[in-house]
């Protein structure tokens, strides 16, 4: 599996970046965390990922773009 970082953006909201691409939380139950990939709106990207419980082990990933980050274009 590769690397997976957590961190907080400018606005202290939880991001995290796994396979190049960049998510942040879309919703969030007590036992489940939707991430959606940041550039959902801008660049279509339909990168998503399941966590679950306080771990945070990714779960499924579903990936259709590619647009990892640091991709201007």
């Amino acid at each position: 599996m590769s690397e997976i970082v957590y961190f907080l953006s400018k606005r202290k909201l939880p991001m995290m970046v796994m396979k190049g691409y960049e998510y942040r939380i879309k919703r969030r139950t007590e036992t489940k965390t939707l991430w959606t990939c940041t550039k959902e709106d801008s660049r279509k990207c339909k990168a998503r990922v399941f966590t679950f419980g306080n771990m945070m082990h990714a779960k499924k990933i579903t990936n259709t773009s590619k647009i990892p980050v640091g991709n201007n274009s």
